[in-house]
């Protein structure tokens, strides 16, 4: 009987492990290759790659469970009554912090090494950090939006005070440091009390003139985080003191802040409490008030919003690194997991059903890196200024696509990653259900997939009054170019082209479907309805994805490439003119049948 008790204490469940992801990742290493067509210089870059994905996988990964493991708390007070408000932060969340500045993962971004390319290796390797990065990608994401906009403002001031340009100065080259001891990081303070991307109706934040080009702030910022940040860039209302009662009656404008003064002390923030949130608990996130903070204006007045959307390309575009990077993890740990997991007499790739999973899932990983590889190519391309006029277009369209599309994707991912763990993905010590709770977020931080479908629409708004189809067509024609181009006769495609055309046709009519309805919305020759937008965004990235499988297989005519290609516009979804969710369905199935709460 011992014996036997012996045997069953001993029995463990196969240890859950994650390839390098790098080498899981095969298809933005072969779209690399393709890119760069010195060989010597892609030897070079993909051992630098492997290397570090090896460097997440044995050390920032440790660190980043540690930070979950020791979420920051808020210290009011200390033992004498006196208000501290001290942030106490992990060792894990200190270590990630060194590591990022070491490394270089924003300041990469900026240098020259790779030339042209130098801001997509940026993002490749970024893909491979967020996983285990604790979170600390978070305030990365905002440290490089604010590098970007802070170094467009160097080449374009809107003052010359000099104050604000030295710590403009002083800002930039401190977030893109790899000393430790210099490294910023940089906050993004929009969020109020009435919340939402709605930032022109929701601010409530005051900026009182103090002379020259500085200001005093007042307001409360109900979501910063990255509360541990050297600096921020914020938005606030410049409004005369007389004129307090009437402050939503002045538009934004953006301003630069120290988060803390020389002394070290809060720069007049008062921190209210740190927010209890489902996931990302390894981010301190708090409410501040401010109460007088000094800040100094960097924007022309009232042009606030348009200064930081070039901020929130970039911060899209690490929320996209994330959801690739998290789904690229998980498919490396769930395959894995099935090479090791016995079920009914055999290990789980054996089983036919599983197998289809991790098709499946794999479909939807590459789906997603060909998507992010595109986007990234093109921003790398126009931080160099070496982008055409439609280059620029297409990544302004397609940005908020791409956020939107790899944010749900990744959510139905990670919930389908841990079923196929079974109990062991479900427990919170296997730390994998953490990356569901974080990955949450994504279809949330830098709009909803609902604003960011709006977004998508205002990006195609023509400048041109005479010519509202200027921007689709700038779309429409980069798609068809991609289309043509590989089924004309001198591409590299291989004689089983012919044998794909049908899957070609679907999603030709799918695209074409959806250019003609946007077409008659930018004209305003049909009622539109919002309600068709989500459905519309979504057909439009998948066909938008089966070009660029499409483009990789006449560039290496594998037979992985076709037979990807082939599967994903199988499982497409079909466009049509007609839809079942109408008004009147919304009107008889929720409306008519609303119960609401007590007032």
């Amino acid at each position: 009987m011992q014996k036997h008790l012996d045997l069953v204490q001993s029995m463990t469940q196969p240890k859950l492990e994650a390839s390098n992801p790098w080498l899981i990742g095969g298809v933005l290493r072969t779209q690399l290759q393709n890119v760069l067509y010195n060989k010597d210089e892609f030897k070079h870059i993909d051992d630098e790659l492997i290397d570090f994905g090896k460097f997440c996988n044995d050390t920032l990964y440790e660190l980043s469970v540690d930070a979950e493991l020791n979420p920051p708390k808020l210290i009011k007070q200390d033992v004498y009554g006196n208000v501290i408000d001290k942030l106490v932060l992990s060792e894990g969340w200190r270590k990630e912090k060194e590591y990022a500045s070491k490394c270089g993962i924003v300041a990469m971004a900026y240098e020259n090494k790779h030339g042209v390319w130098n801001r997509l290796i940026q993002l490749l390797r970024l893909q491979m950090y967020q996983p285990v990065s604790g979170l600390f990608g978070c305030p990365l994401a905002m440290t490089d939006g604010a590098a970007y906009l802070l170094k467009q403002w160097l080449i374009n001031p809107t003052t010359q005070c000099q104050e604000t340009t030295s710590l403009v100065k002083q800002g930039f080259e401190n977030l893109i440091s790899r000393d430790p001891q210099k490294f910023w990081t940089s906050g993004q303070w929009m969020t109020e009390k009435d919340g939402g991307s709605d930032v022109n109706n929701s601010t409530t934040t005051i900026a009182i003139h103090q002379g020259g080009n500085k200001y005093k702030l007042f307001g409360y910022k109900w979501f910063s985080s990255a509360t541990d940040s050297e600096m921020t860039l914020t938005l606030a209302r410049i409004v005369p003191e007389n004129k307090i009662e009437e402050f939503k009656k002045f538009p934004l404008s953006l301003f630069i802040m120290r988060v803390k003064k020389d002394d070290g002390t809060l720069n007049n923030i008062k921190i209210m409490t740190m927010k209890d949130k489902m996931g990302t608990r390894q981010l301190p996130t708090a409410e501040l008030l401010l109460q007088g903070s000094e800040a100094f204006l960097i924007s022309e007045e009232g042009k606030g919003v348009k200064a930081i959307s070039h901020m929130l390309n970039v911060t899209r575009l690490y929320n996209a690194s994330s959801a690739v990077g998290s789904m690229n993890r998980l498919y490396s740990i769930v395959l894995n997991y099935s090479l090791k997991r016995k079920a009914f007499g055999k290990i789980l790739i054996d089983k036919p059903a599983h197998q289809a999973m991790l098709t499946k899932f794999n479909l939807n990983v590459r789906a997603c890196s060909l998507f992010y590889f595109k986007v990234a190519q093109l921003f790398s391309k126009i931080q160099n200024n070496v982008a055409n006029k439609d280059e620029e277009e297409m990544f302004r369209i397609l940005t908020p696509l791409l956020k939107l599309y790899t944010a749900k994707i990744c959510m139905y991912w990670m919930s389908e990653g841990i079923e196929a763990l079974g109990a062991l993905g479900y427990m919170e010590n296997s730390y994998i259900p953490l990356m569901l709770r974080d990955a949450q977020v994504l279809t949330i931080w830098e709009g909803t997939t609902n604003v960011l479908c709006l977004d998508f629409l205002r990006a195609l708004k023509s400048n041109d009054k005479n010519d509202p189809l200027q921007k689709l067509d700038i779309y429409a024609r980069f798609h068809t170019h991609v289309m043509m181009t590989q089924l004309s006769a001198d591409t590299q495609l291989p004689e089983t082209r012919k044998s794909f055309i049908p899957y070609i046709a679907k999603m030709t009519i799918n695209h074409n479907g959806i250019i003609a309805e946007l077409s008659n919305i930018l004209k305003g020759s049909v009622k539109y309805s919002e309600m068709r937008i989500r459905d519309l965004c979504f057909i439009l990235c998948e066909a938008f994805v089966g070009g660029q499988m499409l483009e990789l297989i006449s560039k290496n005519g594998r037979e992985e490439d076709i037979l990807t290609f082939e599967l994903w516009v199988e499982q497409m979804q079909q466009y049509t003119t007609t839809w079942s969710i109408t008004p009147k369905a919304f009107e008889v199935l929720v409306n008519q049948n609303m119960v609401k709460s007590k007032l």
